[in-house]
């Protein structure tokens, strides 16, 4: 009777060490597939856009980054940023010679590049169009109200001379938003830019991109 209690003890201890064993063998394994388990992305890879808040751009965002959101040779740009929906991630950028660029990232009728030329007087219209709108009155960032909202970036940028947009000669003029708490004047502002220059064809799913002069690097 007393050895058939002995090992019973000793088949519990031994139950007991290998439960432990298990367990935090377990648990060790865990936190080796979560070390391994690469980090959430804070920039999307294909148009520079934020897919979490640790990239918003705040209040307090210095003009170094918002400058740095607008291509150097873009007198107009305007970036629809993705989201973790269906938002139309793309991008519109004016040269001071009418050369329009439009980059189609996801969830538009055209993905990829095309370029085609508006003319340098439809350049001056819709500068003059910002102008009067009142855009360089707005604030540079209207700050998101949720983690899964897309950035838009509104820019502008006027020189003493419209050929010569360099930094000495120009001052950028960027806005922000993450679609909440925005004047009306901003998304009709760029509705109407869009449309004049045909980017809503482009954006569109049932949109046919034929109509378009000069178009190069262009995919479907």
């Amino acid at each position: 009777m007393k050895r058939k209690i002995t090992w019973n003890g000793r088949f519990f201890k031994s139950t007991v060490l290998l439960s432990f064993f298990l367990t935090a063998l377990f648990f060790a394994s865990c936190e080796k597939e979560d070390s391994m388990e690469p980090a959430v992305p804070t920039t999307y890879n294909m148009n520079n856009e934020r897919l979490n808040p640790a990239t918003e751009i705040t209040n307090e965002a210095t003009a170094s980054e918002l400058k740095s959101l607008v291509p150097e040779e873009a007198m107009i740009y305007i970036h629809h940023g993705a989201c973790t929906g269906s938002c139309p991630a793309y991008s519109v950028a004016i040269l001071s010679n009418g050369n329009v660029v439009y980059s189609g990232y996801r969830n538009v009728g055209t993905i990829g590049t095309i370029r085609f030329d508006a003319g340098s007087d439809v350049v001056q219209r819709l500068t003059s169009e910002m102008i009067r709108s009142g855009f360089l009155d707005l604030q540079p960032v209207y700050p998101s109200a949720g983690p899964d909202a897309a950035r838009t970036v509104t820019a502008l940028r006027i020189g003493n001379n419209h050929d010569d947009l360099s930094d000495e000669n120009s001052k950028l003029f960027a806005v922000v938003d993450y679609g909440v708490h925005v004047p009306l004047l901003l998304p009709e502002l760029r509705q109407r830019i869009e449309i004049q220059l045909g980017i809503d064809r482009l954006v569109r799913t049932d949109a046919a991109t034929q109509e378009l002069p000069v178009q190069t690097n262009s995919t479907r």
